[in-house]
């Protein structure tokens, strides 16, 4: 019998690794009280395998040394002032040749 699925939460940060099992779908990425966070569907009796994820600002630079792919736009209200700022969140998969 499979395992049923089940969607996951994953907090992230501007640079950051996850554990996520093997073969999750990534859904979405929002705000949720002041952070960038990821919900993927995941089969959770699968191994975990390391994924790599970067947010970057509206005009901040993008390196292009790496093959990255576009999850989503997060706007996340600063703690400092009352500006939004918009996040773009990449998974990050290597170099490119």
């Amino acid at each position: 019998m499979k395992t049923p699925k089940v969607i996951y939460k994953y907090i992230l940060s501007s640079e950051c690794f996850r554990e996520i099992p093997i073969g999750a779908s990534l859904l979405s990425v929002h705000e949720q009280d002041g952070e960038i966070c990821l919900w993927a569907l995941v089969d959770p009796a699968n191994n975990l395998e390391v994924r790599h994820f970067s947010a970057y600002r509206t005009g901040e630079q993008v390196p292009q040394e790496v093959t990255q792919v576009f999850i989503g736009t997060v706007p996340l209200k600063s703690r400092l002032w009352e500006k939004h700022t918009i996040h773009h969140v990449f998974e990050r998969k290597g170099l490119t040749k």
